[in-house]
């Protein structure tokens, strides 16, 4: 299993738990770990065509993942995690996006390959 697959896993059990254990929180928890999610499955993408991307800011990533993706993966791929971002930077959590349909749709780019 790979580390953004292990994330989102990481994800989903943070999603379904929601407010019985993490009152309140869970959403930016999920939000988090799917983002980091994202990031290792780009960064993996890249890897695999001999990229190298340790140090590499998530925003240069995008513009390398559109060489090694599928356009319409690429695009999915930015949108998500620039949604994922704004709802860690804003304190209306609920008002940008459904965590856990985001959490859906990352599980559904990272398994097409």
């Amino acid at each position: 299993m790979s580390e953004a697959q292990t994330l989102l896993d990481q994800a989903q059990r943070v999603v379904d738990a929601g407010e019985e254990s993490l009152r309140g929180v869970w959403p930016l928890a999920a939000a988090a770990l799917t983002r980091q999610a994202l990031e290792s499955y780009a960064r993996g993408r890249l890897t695999e065509h001999g990229a190298r991307v340790d140090e590499i800011r998530f925003g240069a990533l995008m513009l390398a993942t559109q060489a090694v993706m599928d356009r319409d993966q690429a695009r999915e791929l930015t949108q998500l995690w620039a949604q994922l971002s704004e709802c860690l930077h804003h304190t209306e959590l609920g008002t940008t996006l459904d965590v856990a349909v985001a959490v859906e749709r990352a599980r559904a780019l990272i398994s097409e390959v």
